[in-house]
């Protein structure tokens, strides 16, 4: 609720850990935050790479802290 910086939360479904719930939290919580969940990929989203980085290039052009 104090956080004004862009955040962008990636989880997966899948996370053994169990993260997700604290990322649905944190998103809801942060103003403008952008949640990214993939349904398998496990705590390092393995398997997800390219799409990850996709995702966080497009978030930071968005966000105007890269040029693309």
């Amino acid at each position: 609720e104090e956080i004004t910086a862009p955040t962008m939360i990636v989880s997966a479904r899948d996370d053994l850990f169990n993260t997700l719930p604290s990322a649905e939290f944190a998103a809801a919580r942060i103003p403008g935050a952008k949640l990214v969940v993939y349904d398998t990929g496990g705590h390092l989203l393995v398997g997800r790479e390219q799409e990850v980085r996709t995702a966080i290039r497009t978030f930071l052009a968005g966000a105007g802290l890269i040029v693309q």
